[in-house]
């Protein structure tokens, strides 16, 4: 998952630096030799260690690995998702070890020369998930996410009028991908909630701006309306039933829900929220917004 040239700032996301590995991750790889593998900008690590994952991350960042847990517990078995062993707490850090899946982050050099199957598998995966029948969700548990969470600062949300299963960081290195370049698998669930299948779509699509340069947020709903045609349900197949409120959607070029990304902010930094969309913004929409169901035709 090599970063070069104009990427290269995200090599600071798998390098340790000066910091040492924690005991706990330690003591979990026994004689095996601790892999970073993520380091997130609140100070959470992964590590990797023969066919094992440990996530480690201090208290008091807003990251609940005991929450991460139960979902994954629960989504066992209706989505590819990481197997819980064990967890537990090392002073002021909790840790969480899950079984490895196949695949690796689509993300890295590699699969920016290969940026279409990326974005594919990337689109395949949350229409997987998005495919799950929320009515089965444990009731509470949306309230805990940032999906869930209404900053005053945004004013009044759009309505969500087919609210699906969503995963709550649908950033492109929680989904993994196969050497040939096929969905196998996402991880880091632990805001996945019901909501509006956009609050996914929106951060996906920032997400490829970060990760493979700007503009490809076209493939990505072509992509997610395409895969309507492999395995979603009929319940979901008409995504553009919830197209996001225009007020909510900039549509300087075909980007994501305004309001689900800014509420996706808030959870990692609250300071970055700080005013809600108005019709005086750059990006007041002029025309439709991109109907993704519809993409394909």
């Amino acid at each position: 998952m090599g970063e070069d040239g104009e990427f290269a700032h995200l090599a600071a996301q798998h390098t340790l630096g000066a910091e040492r590995i924690p005991h706990a991750v330690r003591e979990l790889a026994g004689s095996a030799e601790p892999e970073l593998v993520w380091r997130n900008e609140l100070g959470g690590l992964t590590f990797r260690f023969a066919n094992r994952y440990v996530k480690w991350n201090p208290r008091g960042t807003g990251i609940d690995l005991g929450r991460e847990r139960m979902r994954l517990d629960w989504i066992a078995g209706r989505h590819p998702a990481p197997r819980v062993l064990d967890a537990g707490v090392d002073g002021d850090a909790d840790w969480l070890v899950t079984e490895a899946l196949d695949g690796e982050p689509a993300v890295g050099d590699r699969w920016r020369t290969r940026r279409g199957e990326a974005i594919g598998a990337i689109a395949a995966g949350l229409r997987a998930l998005h495919a799950i029948p929320a009515d089965e969700f444990p009731e509470g548990w949306t309230a805990e996410s940032w999906v869930g969470a209404r900053p005053e600062s945004l004013g009044t949300p759009p309505p969500v009028d087919d609210p699906v299963l969503v995963h709550g960081d649908a950033c492109a290195p929680n989904t993994l991908i196969s050497d040939g370049g096929q969905w196998v698998g996402n991880v880091d669930f632990g805001d996945l909630a019901v909501g509006d299948r956009w609050a996914d779509l929106a951060i996906a699509s920032l997400s490829l701006d970060w990760n493979f340069g700007e503009g490809h947020q076209g493939e990505l709903f072509k992509a997610y309306a395409s895969s309507r045609t492999r395995g979603a349900s009929s319940t979901t197949a008409g995504c553009g039933t919830s197209r996001p409120d225009h007020r909510w959607l900039p549509m300087g070029r075909a980007r994501p829900d305004e309001f689900a990304a800014r509420r996706w902010s808030a959870r990692r930094r609250p300071d970055a929220v700080r005013r809600r969309a108005t019709p005086n913004d750059r990006n007041t929409p002029d025309r439709r917004p991109p109907d993704v169901a519809g993409a394909d035709r």
